[in-house]
């Protein structure tokens, strides 16, 4: 399974890179200046200063009009779609509401096969079947339903069996896997929300 990682602007800490990389406006300035190859360098630019360094860096520049109805994320998932069969983003969740937003939606309504990370969270989207999720470093685990559907949880500390769930349900919100993974049975779709609380408490 071929995987790329997309970057969208400045993260605080990337994975180790073993994969193919995209930078996305900012973010490919990001990954120039800390000297990280990229199969494309996508985006209409307005956030960088100069393109010298990206120039380096970049194996394919994709140059945008500023005024156009994809955002530059959505573009940067396009080419990739049908040369890789997973997408991990990185930079963009936090910063401006709006960008975060849209970014979400992309997930939520395009049904992109992405993934979201930050330094506290990994977003993504599961469908219908049987799943076992690993519990990797995070602590908590959200489900929050994108149709109505039938839910089952097990290797949680609160565990569910043939629950019906709709999208106004927040309630399964905050559950922890209990060892190593858990297991999901699902009828429907559901944002997957694997979080740690943030270092910087509000």
């Amino acid at each position: 399974m071929s995987k790329v990682i997309i970057v969208l602007g400045y993260v605080d800490g990337l994975p180790n890179i073993d994969c193919d990389v995209i930078g996305v406006d900012y973010g490919a300035h990001f990954l120039a200046k800390n000297h990280i190859p990229m199969v494309c360098a996508i985006g209409d630019f307005d956030s960088v200063d100069t393109m010298e360094e990206i120039q380096k860096y970049a194996k394919e520049i994709v140059k945008l009009p500023q005024m156009k109805n994809e955002t530059d994320c959505e573009v940067a998932i396009q080419w990739a779609l049908d040369k890789y069969d997973t997408m991990d983003i990185y930079g963009g969740l936090g910063g401006r509401m709006d960008h975060e937003y849209a970014n979400l939606a992309l997930l939520i309504h395009r049904k992109y096969p992405v993934t979201y990370y930050n330094a506290c969270n990994k977003i993504y989207r599961l469908t219908s079947g049987m799943h076992e999720i690993q519990k990797e470093d995070y602590k908590y685990i959200s489900f929050f339903p994108l149709t109505s559907g039938v839910i089952s949880l097990s290797g949680v500390v609160y565990p569910l069996e043939n629950v019906k769930i709709d999208i106004q349900d927040i309630y399964l919100v905050s559950n922890e896997i209990v060892n190593d993974c858990m297991q999901v049975v699902l009828d429907g779709e559901v944002l997957v929300v694997q979080s740690n609380d943030s270092r910087n408490h509000l």
